[in-house]
């Protein structure tokens, strides 16, 4: 029922589709529900439209695999 086309994306129905476990619904909505919000989108798009690129990491600065290994003087 929806009209679309082969490269468009809809986050509000990421959650029907990606989290079926009840267990990492609850955990994913207490830190990240604004990934399935419309607006959270709309609005990072604009920013790349205006020449803003973001750097987003997953884990902190301390945890990253660049840092791991790298000897602290």
């Amino acid at each position: 029922w929806y009209t679309v086309g082969p490269k468009d994306v809809f986050p509000e129905e990421f959650g029907h589709f990606l989290l079926g476990d009840r267990r990492v619904r609850k955990a994913f909505l207490g830190k990240h529900r604004d990934l399935l919000e419309y607006e959270f989108w709309q609005e990072r798009k604009d920013r790349i439209g205006h020449g803003h690129i973001e750097d987003i990491f997953p884990y902190s600065e301390a945890v990253r695999f660049t840092n791991r290994f790298i000897k602290k003087q």
